[in-house]
């Protein structure tokens, strides 16, 4: 068994008591060919690195990458939220689990290490975007927001801390909360909580409306057309005049 190599991106960036407290946590997993190592819509406890054999990053059915030795998957599905695409293991896989609470420690002393996982994610999401865009933007601009997927809004108070945000976030399976600060009402996402704590170190304790937006756009369901805060995401008013978070 090969050893967990420190030089491989992006740990080449940590130093070495946060490269010793990785390998202390490390695990190892085995998948079967065909196995899913994390499904679309699911959250991740581990960032998986390949030790053998191939990974295949699927789009529904359509493959979009197939990963392997010392490749990295899936920071979006560990700081973002649920995973965008579906991990599949091609053939007999191998992978180091790294606990997602020892990486999100790391990745709040290391703004290097912090950094590679932001741009991943934002590179993932502006190819999910651009890819929605030229397979439906006719379909989508037809439709009307009645048809589009969606599920009962979640409500915080403004008081609330980030903390508490985040936990109900995970414990709803959800990436956006709708956040009532006396007679505003905004919006926070898991990306406006993981960039509050760590590329702008706020604490934890701080309240979740200083990290919310408040420039909320509702339409009502007849409305032809959607829009949102992120790919994926939009925010409508249902027929009970309830706010209703889709995705």
């Amino acid at each position: 068994m090969q050893v967990f190599d420190a030089q491989n991106p992006p740990f080449d960036r940590l130093n070495h008591d946060e490269i010793s407290q990785l390998r202390a946590a490390l695990d190892i997993g085995y998948f079967s060919p065909g196995e899913a190592i994390i499904a679309a819509g699911q959250r991740s406890d581990h960032l998986h690195v390949v030790i053998k054999g191939a990974v295949e990053e699927r789009d529904q059915q359509t493959i979009e990458a197939i990963l392997g030795p010392k490749d990295t998957f899936d920071s979006r599905s560990l700081v973002h939220g649920p995973a965008g695409s579906s991990f599949i293991a091609a053939e007999e896989t191998l992978c180091y689990l790294l606990p997602k609470p020892v990486v999100l420690n790391v990745i709040a002393k290391n703004a290097g290490f912090a950094a590679f996982f932001y741009s991943e994610i934002s590179r993932k999401l502006s190819s999910y975007a651009t890819r929605r865009e030229t397979e439906g933007v006719d379909s989508v601009l037809r439709a009307r927001v009645r048809d589009v997927r969606y599920r009962p809004a979640i409500f915080i108070e403004g008081s609330a801390t980030i903390e508490q945000a985040a936990h109900v976030m995970h414990d709803r399976n959800s990436d956006a909360l709708f956040v009532r600060d006396g007679e505003a009402l905004g919006v926070v996402t898991g990306m406006n909580l993981a960039k509050a704590v760590v590329l702008n170190h706020l604490s934890p304790s701080e309240k979740v409306s200083t990290v919310s937006h408040f420039d909320v756009v509702s339409t009502n369901v007849n409305f032809r057309g959607v829009w949102g805060s992120a790919a994926g995401d939009v925010y409508v008013v249902g027929d009970n005049g309830t706010i209703l978070h889709g995705q």
